[in-house]
């Protein structure tokens, strides 16, 4: 799977092959991540292939497909 993280900035960086996310509060979201609601107040760890952190205040939409 890949996910796509959108961010208000315009830019959308990109994890392959992806696994889980964590967020600063230590809550691990695995497979399906239709539960994980961005808090503009956590930052994010997405890991896969490769990992992407990114604070929630600059996330707009994330995409797995």
């Amino acid at each position: 799977m890949k996910l796509e993280i959108y961010l208000k900035s315009g830019k959308a960086p990109t994890v392959f092959v992806f696994e889980y996310a964590t967020d600063s509060m230590g809550n691990k979201f695995e497979g399906d991540i239709k539960d994980l609601y961005i808090s503009e107040n956590l930052t994010y760890q997405f890991i896969g292939k490769n990992q992407v952190v990114v604070n929630g205040s600059e996330i707009s939409f994330i995409e797995l497909s």
